[in-house]
């Protein structure tokens, strides 16, 4: 061999160990990066979730939703980022709620669905109430929400009675 074709072999042997290193390189940085995001509590959704539609259905017991207290609701209402849903009466909803909150009546709810959550990702972060820890028509409502296909489910377990005592931020009407 000459002395040129042995400089273009250690050239193009070179040239694939830089590119090999450099697609390890990006290899485990995206296996470190997709785990990391994977353990971290509010990760970033790396695949669309708004098509997620639940193959299941839900009894009593198969699924449980996160509670919140007074103080944990009122640090996500301040945030801006949850939708508050009220799943008492109508009648209950129009003469007061928390302010900002859509009505889905547990009674009502293929009725009020639709109108109350038009144009709403699947993957929004949702609060669920009803009056007060003994009513049962938010853990309803947010069971017949994750059989819609929402799935960022949360209940204010202390609900509207709650939120009313503390002087929080309420209106009336629809």
């Amino acid at each position: 061999m000459n002395y040129l074709t042995v400089n273009k072999i250690a050239l193009i042997n070179s040239l694939f160990r830089y590119i090999f290193q450099a697609l390890l390189v990006v290899v485990i940085s995206a296996i470190l990066g997709l785990t990391f995001n994977y353990f971290r509590p509010n990760g970033l959704s790396v695949f669309s979730k708004t098509t997620f539609i639940p193959l299941l259905t839900v009894d009593n017991d198969s699924k449980s939703f996160d509670r919140l207290l007074l103080d944990e609701a009122l640090k996500e209402y301040n945030l801006g980022e949850s939708l508050f849903i009220d799943a008492r009466s109508h009648n209950h909803y129009i003469s007061g709620h928390i302010m900002i909150t859509r009505s889905i009546p547990a009674n009502r709810f293929d009725d009020s669905f639709e109108k109350a959550l038009k144009n709403i990702a699947f993957d929004k972060k949702i609060i669920v109430y009803c009056d007060s820890f003994n009513c049962d028509l938010a853990e309803e409502v947010a069971k017949k929400l994750f059989l819609k296909g929402f799935y960022d489910i949360k209940i204010f377990e202390e609900g509207w009675g709650k939120w009313f005592e503390a002087f929080l931020p309420i209106e009336e009407g629809q």
